[in-house]
């Protein structure tokens, strides 16, 4: 079995506005609705939060800026995850069985991203999929160039959290699967 390679391999330390799919961009400001003021004379409540996000948007459309708003997902650092949910009562994150499924990528919904114990730190992290998070690119771009210095998913790792992605979205959930099939004789 070869040495894994290090874990700086896979990102680099980017800077500025410009931004690309597999960016992190900590602390970024979303809007989180608290109530939609549904009564006559009220107004929607929102709130103004820092969250931890990756760039899923495609490059392409982030360069050409033929996109006004950002997808985004997410992340959070591995330990601070795994104490809050064996705090619920979740004690399968907590297992090396959890660990596997996340490493081979057999946990829909979630990423396993690798440290970077380079110049900037990131620890082991998970990113959800299942909660989006949609971005004005201006706020973005602005918040990305105020931070300095970040990390960004280099190639081909940054389409793996793409492919990701894409394998959580387009599940398909049938009504009713052809399981009987397993029970054919041969």
């Amino acid at each position: 079995m070869s040495p894994e390679p290090p874990s700086e391999s896979w990102y680099e330390v980017c800077s500025g506005e410009g931004l690309l799919q597999g960016d992190l961009i900590p602390s970024c400001p979303v809007i989180e609705p608290l109530s939609l003021g549904a009564q006559a004379g009220q107004q929607a409540s929102v709130d103004l939060v820092d969250v931890d996000l990756v760039v899923l948007s495609q490059s392409c459309d982030l360069e050409a800026k033929k996109i006004d708003v950002v997808l985004g997902a997410a992340y959070r650092d591995w330990h601070t995850l795994k104490t809050a949910e064996l705090g619920r009562g979740n004690s399968y994150l907590g297992t090396e069985s959890f660990r596997k499924k996340l490493v081979s990528g057999d946990i829909p919904g979630l990423f396993l991203l690798n440290r970077f114990d380079g110049a900037l730190l990131l620890p082991w992290s998970i990113v959800d999929f299942r909660r989006p998070y949609v971005v004005p690119l201006s706020v973005m771009a602005e918040h990305a160039a105020q931070s300095g210095e970040r990390l960004r998913m280099i190639s081909p790792y940054r389409e793996h959290l793409a492919q990701a992605f894409a394998r959580y979205v387009m599940r398909v959930g049938l009504p009713i699967g052809p399981k009987a099939f397993v029970s054919e004789g041969a």
